[in-house]
């Protein structure tokens, strides 16, 4: 299990687990970070371990980290994940499929977010709580927000 180096003793550990997709060329060289942001709080952007031996995020790995905060987040409302090229300048795409992330709380409940999306490039990506809201139902503005840019990002393509 990787740890930060930023864990404390008095720190709230939140306990992730990434799943790479299985498909070919689902995984990466690139640098792929995590942020959990709940009703209370976020977490620090969090670079996610590479495999020893191949140097990146090979195709079907679970990548189990700690997630230290200094105070309680709240309930968990969302999942940032970005990427970062390994090769800056270089022209090849190195794109990276993220099937979902599990997150556990220091209270030991279970939050999921389902991903199955890909990743690439200078990317930022915000997956909500797999718990099926409609809009009407958020209550919290950050949500609604969130969902607002999705929207806007899903006209674009349609």
């Amino acid at each position: 299990m990787f740890q930060c180096c930023c864990c404390r003793d008095n720190s709230l550990i939140y306990k992730a687990e990434v799943f790479t997709g299985e498909m070919l060329y689902a995984g990466t060289m690139n640098s792929i970070y995590i942020q959990l942001r709940g009703t209370m709080d976020s977490s620090h952007r969090i670079c996610l371990p590479k495999s020893r031996f191949i140097g990146g995020h090979p195709r079907g790995a679970v990548i189990e980290l700690d997630v230290p905060c200094p105070s309680s987040l709240g309930h968990l409302e969302f999942v940032v994940l970005e990427s970062e090229p390994y090769l800056p300048f270089c022209f090849l795409n190195n794109d990276w499929f993220c099937s979902k992330v599990v997150v556990t709380t220091p209270e030991g409940d279970t939050a999921n977010f389902p991903c199955y999306h890909w990743i690439s490039g200078h990317e930022r990506l915000v997956f909500r709580e797999a718990t099926g809201k409609l809009i009407f139902n958020e209550t919290w503005p950050e949500a609604i927000e969130e969902r607002k840019k999705e929207l806007q990002s899903r006209r674009k393509v349609y």
